[in-house]
């Protein structure tokens, strides 16, 4: 065995930091095993074992070097502080920093004659709400009017916008969006669902084997959460683990106004990170489940809604929506869905070593688990996006794609 194999097998340090350079013994091929966690004074051959090492020297050297235990120290502060730069669970401003929000779908694509694009916000409740036990959220509404931008609105004129042929399509943002950025992805999902998309034979209109069918009309939400950033971004576990907590109480409102929704009307739900894990918590506590204590009142119409959800890059636990779990109720409440999970997400692997209240990997990291538990697992397609996506935890990864968002329109819109 060559030095380098000796020094990564001995490599250790005790606790007086002694640095173990080179191993030696003698020519004869004896097996030992060093005691690292002596002084050097007190190094000896102690026992024999199976593995065998075999030096060129015959000598033994021991040194500590002040100048080792400063470069292994700042090593160890590089890799800590590159393990923790990532942007975490859905982060914009990584991303986004070097340009600026497009607020306006002018600026991205025009507006359909028979669509509506709606903003429903909750960040003036603050981050718990005006009411941590308030069974009617005071939600803030606007519509966008081409040529006046955003107007406000109210309650009684969303609902009055309900159409059995106009389909409602929500997409709910991810974390460290402020509310401009929530704007931008939003209108980046809605010229997604609004383009044409071509899948199959050789992409071109004229040669009969595209599928090229146009989406219907419908009524495009953004849901608009608390979730900027803290102002010290250097702190973004942090960050994540308090946006984790506010997930419950977006979990309260989206599911408190899913219930406000007539039964019969076609409704899509859009997902990114935590805005995905917001849909789930939605989902369980519309089918009557409890979340942190918390539950809905009855609906509007006696029955509800069973929405269609597309889930990307989903930063919860992976069981959770296994019956009995966090999130057991919600697949029970739901028409189809389509999951997408990729294992070289940088951020969700780290997704179990962030949060305190994680004992396993990420729903959009590993895919969903224990299926053959869930009640209502044939409805629900989970695709792996690796080659699509790579090695980022980027929301333009997701809505750029051609394959990923021909099934999210085709699952959102109920094509």
């Amino acid at each position: 065995m060559c030095k380098r194999n000796v020094f990564n097998f001995l490599n250790s340090y005790n606790r007086k930091m002694w640095f173990i350079r080179f191993i030696a013994p003698d020519q004869s091929g004896m097996k030992i095993n060093a005691d690292t966690t002596a002084p050097p004074a007190r190094f000896r051959l102690k026992e024999v074992f199976a593995t065998r090492i075999v030096a060129p020297t015959e000598t033994i050297i021991w040194y500590t070097s002040e100048m080792d235990r400063r470069r292994y120290f700042y090593c160890k502060i590089a890799i800590f502080l590159a393990w923790a730069a990532a942007p975490v669970f859905g982060g914009g401003v990584f991303e986004n920093e070097s340009r600026v929000p497009e607020t306006c779908p002018g600026n991205q694509c025009e507006i359909r004659p028979q669509d509506q694009v709606w903003k429903i916000s909750t960040r003036h409740l603050g981050p718990c709400g005006h009411d941590c036990t308030s069974k009617s959220p005071d939600l803030a509404y606007q519509r966008f009017m081409p040529g006046k931008g955003w107007v406000c609105s109210n309650e009684s004129e969303f609902f009055a916008n309900d159409d059995s042929s106009r389909t409602t399509v929500a997409y709910v943002h991810g974390n460290r969006m402020t509310s401009e950025w929530a704007l931008d992805h939003g209108f980046k999902v809605y010229c997604m669902l609004s383009r044409v998309h071509q899948s199959g034979g050789c992409g071109c209109q004229a040669c009969g084997q595209c599928d090229t069918r146009h989406p219907g009309p419908m009524r495009f939400v953004i849901w608009s959460w608390p979730s900027d950033p803290i102002p010290r971004q250097c702190r973004v576990i942090k960050d994540a683990r308090v946006k984790a907590t506010r997930t419950a109480m977006q979990s309260n409102y989206l599911g408190w106004w899913l219930s406000r929704l007539h039964p019969n009307q076609n409704v899509g739900l859009i997902g990114y990170s935590y805005g995905a894990r917001t849909i789930l918590g939605g989902l369980h506590m519309l089918a009557g489940g409890s979340l942190d204590g918390r539950t809905l009142p009855a609906a509007r119409y006696g029955n509800t809604v069973t929405p269609k959800i597309v889930l990307w890059a989903t930063a919860c636990q992976a069981d959770w929506i296994v019956p009995g779990n966090r999130y057991g109720c919600a697949t029970s409440k739901l028409s189809q869905a389509l999951i997408t999970f990729n294992r070289w997400d940088p951020v969700l692997r780290r997704y179990v070593r962030t949060l305190p209240e994680s004992t396993g990997p990420a729903l959009g990291s590993v895919g969903v688990v224990s299926a053959c538990r869930i009640p209502a697992a044939c409805r629900i397609n989970v695709v792996n996006v690796q080659r699509e996506v790579g090695r980022r935890h980027e929301f333009l990864r997701y809505v750029n794609s051609v394959d990923i968002a021909t099934q999210s329109q085709r699952i959102a819109l109920w094509q």
